[in-house]
């Protein structure tokens, strides 16, 4: 498990606690309240009892007030429970409503997604009024947004690394690389590809190339040249004359080389031609050839230190692709960087492009709901059909108790007032009627 993964985890768990705790201070305050309604109904009657208090006394008001809040209360405390469990744990009908119906609320959830979210008339209508093309190029034409991208790439890299198993990397390289190349000829391909190589003459530059490697190697060389004619020579040649003989090797030598170069028809040149030409041809048609070369190929295959060093290949390269990806200042970031930011200005020029993006982005969204959009439905409905009874009452009960509590609270307070204004219209009918 990387960072990133623990974070979201650790956030995803603090996020759950606030809300127990939201919903234990809701309950405790609803229930307080509920309590401060009991303590008043009481301490009211004792003292209306006590005093002997008839008619309509100020105490009979607030009495008045407390017993209606606490029916009001109690009736809002049972239906709240009620939803996710027996009211005292007694087993009255039509109470625990959540788990007795988890099925039933499973499929009409999963149902009404599908049916009231992902139907393409919808989707269609809200995709239209998301001018995606817009909302793309003006979120792309922010220098933070490019570099935020580049910065996901490249902390998804590791992570993608990291999620491959090392020995099922090797087996694949194995496998499509020792396997497929002891069974393929590579001469015929070999000869092929060189075909493809030096047509039109493309293999010009590589004579050049030649030709100006030789060129550097005589340059550097000449001492030694000249040397090796000193030693080669008899004892009675004058030292002069080795001198004029090297003078003149080492000259001929430049001038046949820069004639070559420069002389598309030059000897040299076309001798180079025939030998590429006869090399390919022995490569593609050549029994004795295909031979050799499968021998040699076989040869190395086995070979023990290439069959280490191939296996090696994927560690080394995880290796370095890991310490480059890691470090911000590493010529791979920058390229990453890079690389997304052309992009990004590419595609905020191109009204053409941003258009097919937004085409692709919009039919693939309408395309992937229309194929799965009943799918998407079933895995609500059988993921809520799947949760233990209690693990359904808690995740729902801690995502809207908090609120379902303010209808006990709302219930007490209301229910009071209405107790205390139908006590004052008692009070009133018996002043007009008496």
């Amino acid at each position: 498990m990387n960072q990133s993964e623990s974070l979201a985890i650790e956030s995803e768990s603090n996020y759950e606690e606030s809300r127990r705790v939201a919903l234990r201070k809701m309950r405790q305050l609803a229930g307080g309240l509920l309590l401060l309604m009991t303590f008043i109904f009481i301490i009211t009657t004792l003292s209306i009892s006590r005093l002997q208090i008839t008619g309509h006394h100020f105490l009979t008001y607030l009495r008045a007030f407390a017993e209606a809040a606490m029916v009001g209360g109690i009736a809002d405390w049972f239906a709240v429970t009620a939803l996710f469990r027996h009211p005292l744990g007694l087993p009255i009908p039509h109470t625990a409503i959540i788990p007795t119906k988890q099925a039933a609320i499973g499929d009409s959830l999963g149902n009404f997604v599908e049916n009231k979210f992902l139907t393409p008339e919808i989707l269609e209508k809200k995709l239209g009024n998301l001018e995606i093309t817009k909302k793309l190029e003006e979120w792309l034409a922010v220098p933070s947004n490019t570099a935020l991208i580049a910065e996901n790439i490249a902390q998804i890299i590791p992570a993608l690394l990291n999620s491959l198993d090392d020995d099922d990397v090797r087996r694949f390289i194995e496998i499509n690389i020792f396997e497929k190349l002891q069974g393929n000829e590579v001469a015929s391909v070999a000869g092929n590809l060189l075909t493809i190589l030096t047509s039109n003459k493309k293999h010009d530059d590589l004579f050049n190339e030649l030709m100006r490697i030789v060129d550097k190697l005589v340059e550097e060389n000449k001492d030694t040249i000249r040397k090796k004619i000193k030693e080669e020579s008899p004892w009675f040649i004058p030292k002069f004359v080795n001198e004029t003989v090297s003078k003149k090797i080492i000259d001929n030598v430049d001038k046949t080389i820069d004639a070559a170069a420069q002389d598309p028809n030059h000897p040299l040149r076309k001798r180079f031609y025939l030998i590429v030409e006869q090399f390919i041809n022995d490569l593609r048609t050549s029994p004795e050839f295909h031979a050799r070369i499968d021998d040699i190929k076989n040869e190395l295959l086995k070979n023990p230190i290439v069959q280490s060093y191939m296996n090696q290949v994927w560690a080394d390269l995880k290796k370095y692709i890991l310490e480059n990806i890691a470090d911000p200042e590493s010529s791979m970031r920058k390229q990453i960087h890079e690389s997304i930011y052309a992009f990004c200005e590419e595609l905020i020029k191109d009204e053409t492009l941003r258009q097919k993006i937004s085409n692709w982005v919009y039919n693939t969204i309408l395309n992937l709901a229309n194929k799965y959009r009943h799918e998407i439905g079933r895995i609500i409905s059988d993921t809520m059909k799947g949760w233990a009874p209690d693990r359904m009452t808690n995740e729902l009960e801690l995502y809207v108790g908090k609120d379902l509590q303010y209808i006990r609270i709302s219930g007490t307070l209301v229910g009071g007032t209405v107790g205390f204004l139908i006590h004052a219209l008692t009070h009133i009918f018996e002043i007009i009627f008496g």
